[in-house]
């Protein structure tokens, strides 16, 4: 890819794409927890199916607060499950 300025040619940059790893370290949690969040959120609808785990810089941030999301929802569930189990023991 190459634009032309008066004979000059410049290479247009892509952007550096950022790994999965480096997401999950963002989000705190493992590489493999984030792969499996982001795979029942994309049967869910909720983001796109990849065959790389690989994000643009820009999309880094929604992908986090995604992950961080899930993760905050799960541990609500796994609260209100304790909650019921330990009413029910009551």
């Amino acid at each position: 890819m190459t634009t032309g300025e008066k004979g000059k040619t410049q290479e247009k940059k892509e952007p550096e794409m950022v790994a999965l790893k480096e997401v999950a370290k963002k989000a705190g949690v493992e590489p493999r927890e984030a792969r499996s969040i982001l795979r029942k959120l994309a049967a869910r609808g909720e983001g796109e199916k990849r065959q790389r785990w690989q994000f643009f810089p820009k999309e880094v941030d929604s992908v986090v607060s995604k992950i961080k999301g899930a993760v905050a929802e799960k541990a609500k569930a796994k609260e209100a499950k304790a909650a019921a189990a330990e009413e029910e023991e009551e």
